[in-house]
């Protein structure tokens, strides 16, 4: 049954056979989520986690315990009630792709590479069932060549903890690289300037989608696909064939729409054929960066480039007009930075 403002989370310092006894003796509360090997989450009623707590903590009292600031028991029997009701609310509104990058799920504890499994009956065990993080961890590093690295991106680093611990019995070769972005109480300019620096410093290489070009020729076929977003926006692939060749394929791409009175300057990118070369991964052309003050000042050498094109798309643009709400904003934010700089307040990267 499910009761609002009745339930109590709470994260425990102890592994998942550690914590089973306790479990056992206090019926009505349940594993909501294995985090890593030394570290797990009850829910249940708020008397009875009260209880299980009152029993951990006098037999354990060094072990850690915190509860969650949530008043509703997710991940237990108390979302059973609230699941066929939210299996029905999402089933309208749950889109697949054809493709997907392969997805390590916390409810089975292994890779998912169909995406018509992540449909609404999964959300729905998402919210009911046990949460298997640190299997799900473990399938990564089962599955994948080192390094690892993870990046978290959310309000907190709420996941740092576990992951340490996870990586604490990791026995790679090379530890595997957590990196954060928001934190609470920290000024967030000075962390996302580290955040974008961490990948190089690790050697972890970076792309966006995928673009695969060969030679071509006079006579080609084009195949395209896209789909509607909201505002207007145009999101797809596109193939080129010579023959039965793949000449040029773009994945996922974004276009948005302009004006049909033909006022509006159209932004394109354009792709051009080039010799065919050998390629190799690109981790193989990334030198691990050692020297922290050297990331340092490519950073700050970013930055001086970055001023110096903010000036140059402004003087590009000022006599531009535009209807557009999302290139008038931009436009705003150029000349604003332009403006700054020019009086001797680049404050853009409040480091640099």
């Amino acid at each position: 049954m499910y009761c609002s403002g009745l339930g109590a989370v709470v994260a425990v310092g102890l592994g998942r056979e550690e914590i089973a006894p306790y479990i056992s003796r206090v019926n009505g509360i349940a594993l909501a989520c294995e985090n890593s090997p030394t570290s797990t989450t009850i829910s249940g009623y708020q008397d009875l986690v009260a209880h299980f707590l009152g029993l951990a903590q006098k037999e354990q009292p060094e072990t850690f315990f915190r509860e969650l600031r949530v008043r509703i028991a997710y991940h237990s029997h108390h979302m059973l009630s609230l699941g066929a009701a939210y299996e029905t609310l999402t089933k309208h509104h749950v889109e697949t792709n054809r493709e997907m990058v392969p997805m390590f799920s916390t409810i089975t504890g292994k890779a998912i590479r169909d995406p018509t499994e992540l449909d609404e009956s999964y959300f729905r065990r998402n919210l009911e069932s046990l949460v298997l993080f640190n299997q799900a961890i473990q399938s990564v590093f089962e599955h994948h060549p080192e390094p690892h690295a993870f990046l978290e991106v959310g309000q907190h680093s709420a996941l740092s903890g576990p992951l340490q611990q996870i990586f604490a019995t990791y026995r790679g070769k090379n530890r595997p690289v957590y990196i954060p972005t928001l934190m609470r109480n920290i000024v967030q300019c000075g962390i996302h300037k580290r955040d974008y620096a961490s990948p190089g410093q690790e050697a972890i290489p970076a792309a966006i989608e995928k673009l695969s070009v060969a030679v071509g020729s006079s006579v080609m076929r084009l195949g395209s696909q896209c789909r509607s977003l909201a505002s207007g926006i145009l999101s797809g692939d596109a193939t080129l064939l010579q023959g039965d060749k793949v000449v040029l394929s773009i994945s996922k791409a974004t276009f948005f729409s302009v004006d049909t009175t033909g006022d509006e300057p159209v932004s394109i990118t354009e792709v051009r054929w080039e010799p065919d070369v050998e390629l190799f991964p690109a981790v193989d052309m990334i030198k691990r960066a050692k020297d922290y003050q050297a990331c340092l000042d490519v950073l700050a050498f970013c930055d001086k480039i970055a001023i110096l094109k903010i000036l140059e798309i402004d003087s590009h643009t000022r006599d531009v007009d535009t209807q557009i709400p999302h290139l008038i904003k931009w436009k705003g934010w150029i000349h604003a930075q332009a403006h700054k700089i020019r009086e001797g307040k680049n404050n853009i990267f409040p480091e640099s």
